[in-house]
């Protein structure tokens, strides 16, 4: 009912008015012809892009693999794996909200939309986990993980609290919920994705001071180069938080909803989505395939200059100076005695075009 304020004919406006109320009906058409709401039709375009994006990603990491398959680490099948799960669900929210514009709400698109909350939850288990087994040093620092089987299982209990919570928020209605049912489907994912969060900064600080210890300047480049990205996503993802709560605190507003409805799918989908993909990128770069991965892993570098030969491998430098007193004792110079400097190691290009000298041996 709609409240109408109506003059009776000759009437100067002194009197007291007549509220009249009148029943009518109101038909709204969207510009795009669909049944989308239309603060939600821009996610037809953005999840359209971002599947060509991926798709164009994947394929430059697949000819990296190809020219380079016999070098290949167990880290970047994984990457590989995430490459191909983030492009079927790019896919399928595309395909989510086609269907949802053209046919409405109902139960296929409650079954479609299941199916995207499945796919949406793997690839957040398979993002922590691969940030995990990076984090504690698979394929640069050593060759396995005692701590794999540990890492799978969390894996798998995030993306099965995962696909419950994306189920149950779906099916319960907020409203009406009890805080106990409301907590059942909150409290496994947060305790998953916390013990992730601090086993992956705990791991990747270990390996980061292990390194340190060790001297490993080209190794410890990396992880601080990871160290860098995660600490940047970090700040924006704070910063975002802040700009969306600020945005969400005027919901109430008469205004919001005119106001708002063009950007609110980027605040509530699109930002998140691409600082996603900045970070998956910058992490699948830095560990990109090289035709030295698998020396890498059983590598260690070696002194470059006399000042640092001594923070090194002790057992090396003892060897090395028990040859040197045998020969000054047979009057015999190092060349004569069949070593050479170079002997047992290996040449590895750093990223700014230097040598770098590793030494082949088991990692302690």
């Amino acid at each position: 009912a709609i409240p109408v304020t109506v003059l009776h004919p000759g009437d100067d406006g002194s009197k007291n008015h007549t509220h009249a109320a009148f029943n009518g009906k109101v038909l709204f058409q969207n510009e795009f012809y669909g049944q989308l709401a239309a603060a939600e039709y821009p996610k037809i375009t953005f999840y359209m892009v971002m599947m060509l994006v991926y798709t164009a990603f994947a394929v430059a990491w697949a000819v990296l693999c190809l020219r380079h398959r016999y070098d290949l680490l167990p880290i970047q099948n994984y990457v590989s794996a995430l490459f191909a799960l983030l492009i079927v669900e790019m896919l399928a929210n595309w395909a989510y909200y086609r269907f949802q514009n053209a046919q409405g709400p109902g139960l296929a698109s409650k079954i479609f939309l299941f199916v995207v909350s499945i796919l949406d939850a793997a690839r957040n288990s398979l993002s922590f986990f691969l940030l995990l087994i990076v984090a504690l040093g698979l394929g640069v620092v050593r060759e396995e993980l005692d701590e794999m089987t540990k890492c799978r299982l969390l894996a798998l209990g995030h993306a099965l609290f995962g696909v419950l919570y994306a189920v149950g928020m779906d099916l319960i209605e907020l409203e009406t919920v009890s805080a106990m049912l409301l907590l059942a489907f909150v409290i496994p994912l947060a305790i998953t994705m916390t013990i992730f969060l601090l086993w992956i900064m705990y791991g990747l600080t270990g390996t980061i001071a292990e390194l340190a210890a060790r001297r490993q300047k080209y190794k410890l480049s990396m992880f601080k180069t990871l160290y860098r990205i995660l600490m940047a996503a970090v700040i924006a993802l704070f910063g975002f938080f802040v700009v969306s709560s600020m945005s969400f605190s005027s919901r109430y507003d008469e205004d919001y909803a005119p106001r708002s409805w063009k950007s609110r799918w980027w605040l509530l989908d699109g930002f998140l989505v691409l600082l996603y993909m900045a970070v998956f990128v910058s992490v699948a770069f830095l560990w990109r395939p090289t035709g030295n991965n698998r020396r890498l892993a059983m590598s260690d570098e070696l002194a470059q200059d006399e000042e640092e030969a001594e923070d090194y491998d002790l057992e090396a430098i003892q060897a090395r100076g028990e040859r040197a007193k045998m020969e000054a004792m047979m009057g015999i110079d190092s060349m004569a005695s069949g070593h050479t400097p170079d002997e047992g190691r290996i040449q590895l290009p750093r990223d700014n075009d230097r040598d770098v000298v590793f030494e082949i041996g088991e990692e302690g």
